[in-house]
């Protein structure tokens, strides 16, 4: 009986193409009796590709793409009740009496004006990052050096800019000379310490910074001064975990911090922290 049973399931199939076959043609022959509904169609399948292509490039830049930074599995965004920023100096005490975190980092996304030798200025979206920035993503430079804690310690103190591979190579034409060059950012000059590794694109998916700034250049950048605002949060906080350190365990201890801080200061209360990948 099994070659019945064989021979059953070739006619099925048979019976299945043809059917497919005829099913395609008369699709084609309607196709062709309407062109302009032929055309619709055909833009809407391409449009959903498309949307689909677009939307799968974007799943994997943000969540199944890692970011290209040392072991990135034990690095954490630290989110405040559901929201990112945080006050510089809540910033300060979470790095300073936290027991959890390797490091805590912090940076703010700002539009600057870039303006290079005689051209005008030009807008673009740059990071104001903390001195351990680069040192704690543990990544390396492809030319030059990073600015580091000695280069964000006084305010004002440090205008040095670190450029994005990208600009590097499109605003500069890949100048191997770039390092001590000076350009300007919103107004004032600034000395180019080197340039970040082409695959480096910061940690947002859709602000690709173009060129990073000490945090401590804040108040030239943005015309006033929150650094010491404990009201004020503007900043981003990353952190990489400690081995052996669970996010679970890493929001207890932080959330320990932030009862201290709600105790001792009244912008503080009600601080609640979360982590989530960044």
């Amino acid at each position: 009986m099994g070659w019945l049973s064989e021979l059953g399931r070739r006619m099925w199939i048979g019976e299945w193409l043809e059917a497919g076959a005829q099913d395609t043609r008369h699709a084609f022959r309607l196709l062709g009796r309407n062109p302009g509904f032929a055309l619709v169609a055909v833009l809407s399948l391409a449009l959903g590709i498309g949307a689909n292509t677009v939307v799968f490039s974007a799943l994997n830049a943000l969540v199944l793409k890692p970011l290209p930074i040392r072991d990135p599995a034990h690095v954490v965004f630290l989110n405040n009740l559901g929201n990112p920023p945080q006050s510089m100096p809540n910033y300060r005490d979470f790095r300073d009496r936290n027991s959890s975190f390797e490091a805590l980092l912090a940076y703010r996304i700002d539009p600057m004006a870039l303006q290079i030798g005689e051209q005008g200025a030009q807008r673009v979206w740059g990071y104001l990052a903390t001195g351990n920035y680069f040192q704690s993503l543990g990544i390396q430079p492809a030319i030059g050096r990073f600015f580091g804690p000695a280069e964000d310690a006084q305010t004002n103190a440090s205008p040095y800019a670190v450029l994005s591979y990208a600009t590097w190579h499109n605003r500069f034409a890949g100048d191997p000379g770039i390092v001590g060059k000076q350009i300007r950012i919103n107004g004032a000059k600034y000395s180019v310490l080197g340039v970040a590794p082409r695959d480096f694109h910061g940690t947002e998916l859709f602000y690709w910074p173009e060129v990073w700034v000490p945090m401590s250049m804040e108040p030239q950048i943005e015309g006033w001064n929150w650094l010491e605002q404990r009201q004020v949060w503007n900043a981003f906080v990353i952190g990489r975990l400690k081995p052996g350190v669970s996010p679970a365990q890493a929001e207890t201890n932080l959330n320990s911090v932030a009862a201290q801080l709600a105790h001792d200061y009244k912008a503080d209360e009600g601080m609640h922290l979360t982590l989530s990948p960044p």
